[in-house]
């Protein structure tokens, strides 16, 4: 969906070229993004990521985020805060 945000981590998860849910990302240790779950389920839906074995994602985690919206359907087109949720990554 073009209002998602994808990430790509190593795979130490062992779900290598699986895409991967937001819930499972923010509930998995080994992966940074615990924190958020604090956007709760409205970002989480838009929210995926797929892991690969690079030895390059043992150090670097790559986040692909939408564009800004303009104007009213910056606020209207998304249920989650997306100021913030680009202020965290």
């Amino acid at each position: 969906d073009d209002d998602s945000s994808s990430s790509i981590v190593t795979n130490d998860i062992r779900a290598s070229g699986r895409l991967i849910k937001g819930n499972t990302l923010t509930v998995t240790p080994n992966l940074p993004f615990s924190s958020l779950s604090q956007f709760g389920s409205a970002f989480l839906n838009h929210f995926v990521g797929s892991s690969s074995n690079s030895p390059l994602l043992k150090r670097l985690t790559f986040i692909d985020t939408p564009g800004v919206l303009s104007g009213q359907k910056q606020r209207i087109n998304r249920t989650y805060d997306f100021g913030q949720v680009a202020k965290w990554f």
